[in-house]
C-alpha cells in the first residue's frame, strides 16, 4: 500500500513473520486441482507441501506430484504401469512407487525417476511400500510371500526372514528401525530391527490388511475386515478403536499418533465417510463433505494436512488448524468467565472460587483480594488496569489497579450473569438473569460509580458485547437479539435466523458482531458486518456453543462448545481466521464444558476455561499488519495491539539493512485498539515496518 504526501511516497511493510495459521475448511473436504482418475495411493512430505499419488485405469496407470499442498499437479515421466503403491521421504524429495511388478525411485520429487526393479522377484499381486523419513531405508510387501528390504533408497534390495504369507502392507517408523506387515488370515508381524528379524504379534488370526505406524513406532494401527485396530505398545497388546464397523480402505496418523484420519468406501458395506480423531482414536469426528470411494489417504507430520484419494475421479484437502493449548498453573475450578488486556498480557479469571489475575499471560496466577462469592462473569478495560466482576449473589465489584483491591458498586441486588466493558474502562454494561423471571440490563458512564436501567425490554438475555468506544452494544437471549448505537440509550431488535442465542462478541468498531446459538442440544454461528443489521448463518457445525471470543478487527474469532452434540471429547474449541467464514476445531484437551474463552486484541492469544477445570492458553505467533493514511502534512502509520513486542522502524531502501527506529512514541487509540504514530516524511521514498526484538 502507498500514499502521496506531496511528492513524497510512502512505503509500508506487512509485520515481520510467517504465516502463522492454516487455511482451514471446517472439516469441510475442498477439491484438489489434480485430473480425475483412478486413484490408488497417496504420500506426502513431513510439511504436507509436497504430495505425490499413483493412479491405475485397468492395466495402465500414472504419477502425479504437488508441491504446493496439491494446489497444481504435473505429471511424471514413468511408464503406464498399474501403480499401486507410493511412499515419500520426510522431505519429499525421495519417492517409492510400485506397480506391476517393478518398482520406480526418485531422489528430485517426481522430476526424474529411475527403474530399481527387483529381480527374479515375481509379483502376482498387491504390492505395498513404504520408507523412512531420510527415504534411504525401504521395505516392500508382496502379496506372493515375501518382504523384502532396501538400505540404499533402492538401488539394491534383500529378502527379509519373514514368513511367506499373504503379506498385504507394510508401514515403518520415522528411523525405519521398527516395522509392522499384516499378513491376510496369519496375523500381524513386528520387526525392532529394520527388518532383519521378525515376530508374531499377539493378534488374532483374522484378514488383517492395512497398517500405519507413527514416528516412534509405538502405535500403531491395523484393520481387520470391517474393524480398526490399535496398539500403543508396538503390537504385544491390541484393541479395537471406537468406530462402527464399515468397508474401511485406509487411514493415516501423525508423527505422534494422536492425530487420525480413517477413510471408507462405499458400496453395500462401505459408507463412504472419512472420519478423524484428535487423541489417539479416543473419540472421532466425522469430516464434512462428500461420500465418496476412497482409496487412501495421507497427512503431513503434524496431522494437520491431510488429502485423501478418491477412486471415483478426484483428491481431496482437508487442513486442520494448529492451534494447541496449553495448561497454566490456575487452580482447577469452576470457571464461568475471563477476560484480557488487549495485548494479552493481563488476564482476569472467576468462578465459583473468586477472582484470580494473572500479569504473564497465564505463566502466573494470584487469588486477589475480593469475596469469595460465585462470580459468574467479568471484563476487562484494554490496559488491563480497570477491572468489573459481577456475581450471582447481586453484587457487582470494580477493580482500578488490576485486581489489586476491589469496591462494591451501588447496584440493586439482581442475580448478575454477564458484564462488559469499554477499552477505557468507562462504560459498563451488565445484564441479570434467573430462572424464573425475565432479566434486565443495567449501563453505567463512570466506570460503576453509577448505574442505570436500560429501555430494553425484560427477557431472558444471556449474552452482551461491547464495541471499543463504549457506545454500540449488543444483547442477545433466547430467540432475540437487540443492538444499541447509544450506551444502551436506545435498542433496537435485530432480525437473526431462528435460535437461542446464547453467547456474542464484537470488533472494536462494533461492526462486526458474532453470536452462537445452542438450541438445546445443537445450534450454529452467525456473525454481521454491519453492526447486527442482518446476519448471516455460518459454516460452523452444529454444537451446543457456550461461549465466544472475536478480535479487534473482526477476523479472528473463538468459540466454545460446552459439550459436543456428537462424539463427546472432541473438537471443544473452534477458531476461525476469516471472520467466520470458515470454522476449524483445535486441539483442545479431550474433555467437556469449556465455558469461557477471550482474546488478545490481535487474536493470537486465547485463553479458554472449564466449569469444572482448569484455565489453558494458545498462543501463535503476532504477525501485525500496518496501515497508513494521510493526516495532514503527515502520515498516520497504524496497526492492532499486539501480543508480542514490536517497534515502528523506517528505512528508504527497503533493500538495505538501513532500518531506523520511529523516534515518535506510538499513542494508543481505544476506539479501535490500534497503536498510531505520526510520521513526518522527509523527501523521496519512505518504508515502515515492525520488528520484533
Amino acid at each position: 500500500m502507498k500514499t502521496k504526501l506531496n511528492g513524497v511516497w510512502l512505503g509500508i511493510l506487512v509485520g515481520l513473520g510467517g504465516q502463522c495459521g492454516l487455511a482451514a475448511q471446517n472439516w469441510t473436504l475442498t477439491a484438489c486441482s489434480a485430473p480425475q482418475l483412478a486413484w490408488q495411493a497417496i504420500a506426502s512430505s513431513a510439511d504436507g507441501a509436497k504430495i505425490a499419488a499413483v493412479a491405475t485405469d485397468g492395466s495402465s496407470g500414472a504419477i502425479y506430484t504437488s508441491t504446493d499442498w496439491g494446489r497444481t499437479w504435473r505429471s511424471n515421466d514413468v511408464p503406464s504401469l498399474r501403480w499401486s503403491s507410493i511412499a515419500s521421504s520426510a522431505d519429499g524429495a525421495k519417492l517409492i512407487a510400485a506397480g506391476s511388478g517393478v518398482v520406480y525411485a526418485s531422489t528430485n520429487s517426481g522430476a526424474s525417476w529411475w527403474s530399481n526393479s527387483m529381480a527374479g522377484v515375481q509379483i502376482t499381486g498387491i504390492y505395498i511400500v513404504t520408507s523412512s523419513a531420510d527415504g534411504n531405508k525401504l521395505a516392500a510387501a508382496d502379496s506372493s510371500g515375501s518382504i523384502y528390504l532396501s538400505t540404499n533408497a533402492g538401488v539394491s534390495w534383500a529378502t527379509t526372514a519373514a514368513p511367506s504369507n499373504f503379506w498385504w502392507a507394510v508401514a515403518s517408523s520415522a528411523d525405519g528401525s521398527k516395522l509392522v506387515a499384516t499378513a491376510w488370515s496369519a496375523g500381524i508381524y513386528t520387526s525392532k530391527d529394520s527388518g532383519n528379524t521378525w515376530v508374531s504379534n499377539n493378534a488374532p488370526a483374522l484378514n488383517w490388511s492395512f497398517a500405519a505406524c507413527s514416528g516412534d513406532g509405538t502405535r500403531l494401527l491395523a484393520r481387520a475386515d470391517t474393524l480398526l485396530y490399535t496398539s500403543t505398545d508396538f503390537g504385544t497388546n491390541w484393541a479395537l478403536l471406537g468406530l462402527p464397523a464399515d468397508d474401511w480402505t485406509e487411514f493415516s496418523t501423525s508423527a505422534d499418533g494422536k492425530r487420525i484420519v480413517a477413510v471408507a468406501a462405499t458400496g453395500n458395506y462401505g459408507s463412504g465417510m472419512m472420519y478423524l480423531s484428535g487423541n489417539g482414536g479416543a473419540s472421532w469426528a466425522t469430516a464434512k463433505g462428500p461420500q465418496q470411494r476412497w482409496n487412501s489417504v495421507c497427512s503431513s507430520a503434524d496431522g494437520t494436512n491431510v488429502v485423501a484419494a478418491a477412486n471415483v475421479g478426484e483428491l481431496f484437502r482437508l487442513t486442520i488448524a494448529p492451534v494447541s493449548w496449553t495448561a497454566t498453573a490456575a487452580p482447577a475450578s469452576g470457571w464461568s468467565s475471563l477476560a484480557a488486556s488487549a495485548d494479552g498480557s493481563k488476564l482476569v479469571a472467576v468462578g465459583v472460587g473468586g477472582i484470580y489475575i494473572s500479569a504473564n499471560s497465564g505463566t502466573a496466577w494470584a487469588p486477589t483480594t475480593a469475596p469469595n462469592y460465585s462470580w459468574n462473569g467479568v471484563a476487562s478495560s484494554a490496559d488491563g488496569n480497570k477491572l468489573v466482576a459481577v456475581g450471582g449473589t447481586g453484587s457487582i465489584f470494580t477493580s482500578t489497579n488490576a485486581g489489586s483491591s476491589w469496591n462494591s458498586n451501588n447496584v440493586p441486588s439482581l442475580l448478575w450473569q454477564v458484564v462488559a466493558s469499554s477499552a477505557d474502562g468507562n462504560t459498563l454494561v451488565a445484564l441479570s438473569r434467573t430462572q424464573t423471571l425475565p432479566g434486565s440490563i443495567y449501563t453505567s458512564l463512570d466506570s460503576g460509580t453509577t448505574w442505570v436501567s436500560n429501555t430494553v425490554p425484560a427477557a431472558d438475555w444471556y449474552s452482551i458485547a461491547a464495541a471499543a468506544d463504549g457506545k454500540r452494544l449488543v444483547a442477545v437471549g433466547s430467540a432475540r437479539v437487540y443492538t444499541s448505537p447509544d450506551s444502551g440509550a436506545t435498542w433496537n431488535q435485530s432480525p437473526t435466523p431462528p435460535g437461542h442465542w446464547g453467547a456474542v462478541a464484537s470488533s472494536a468498531d462494533g461492526a462486526k458482531l458474532v453470536a452462537t446459538a445452542y438450541n438445546d442440544q445443537a445450534g450454529g454461528i452467525c456473525t454481521s458486518t454491519n453492526g447486527g443489521a442482518t446476519w448471516s448463518l455460518t459454516t460452523a457445525p452444529p454444537e451446543y456453543w457456550y461461549a465466544v471470543a472475536s478480535s479487534a478487527d473482526g477476523s479472528r474469532l473463538a468459540a466454545t462448545v460446552f459439550f459436543p452434540a456428537a462424539f463427546p471429547g472432541f473438537g471443544q474449541i473452534y477458531t476461525s481466521a476469516d471472520s467466520g467464514a470458515t470454522w476449524t476445531a483445535t486441539d483442545a484437551l479431550d474433555t467437556n464444558y469449556w465455558v469461557c474463552v477471550t482474546t488478545s486484541a490481535d487474536g493470537s492469544r486465547l485463553v479458554a476455561g472449564l466449569n469444572p477445570g482448569g484455565i489453558y492458553t494458545s498462543r501463535l505467533t503476532p504477525t501485525p499488519q500496518l496501515n497508513i493514511r494521510r493526516a495532514g502534512q503527515n502520515a498516520l502509520v497504524s496497526w492492532t495491539i499486539p501480543s508480542g513486542d514490536f517497534a515502528l522502524q523506517q528505512s528508504s531502501d527497503v533493500a538495505t539493512n538501513n532500518w531506523k527506529p520511529v523516534t515518535n512514541p506510538p499513542m494508543t487509540n481505544l476506539t479501535n485498539l490500534q497503536y498510531q504514530s505520526i510520521v513526518t516524511p522527509t523527501s523521496g521514498v519512505e518504508f515502515y515496518r515492525l520488528a520484533s526484538p
